[in-house]
């Protein structure tokens, strides 16, 4: 439990991406994936980002 607390406190930081999150936290990039779905406004974040990175990258 206090693991998927500190993926979500990272998560909400911003500083890194699903697969630097895994390798910190020693688990599967599903496993980040899941924790912070759970959280309606790291969703959202989540969900922002890669919007504008997949518009990037489009152009």
């Amino acid at each position: 439990m206090e693991l998927f607390e500190e993926i979500r406190r990272d998560a909400r930081r911003g500083d890194a991406g699903v697969r630097e999150l895994a390798r910190r936290h020693g688990v599967h990039r599903r496993t980040v994936w899941a924790r912070t779905f759970t959280d309606p406004r790291l969703r959202a974040a989540i969900i922002d980002r890669l919007t504008f990175a997949r518009s990037a990258t489009a152009h």
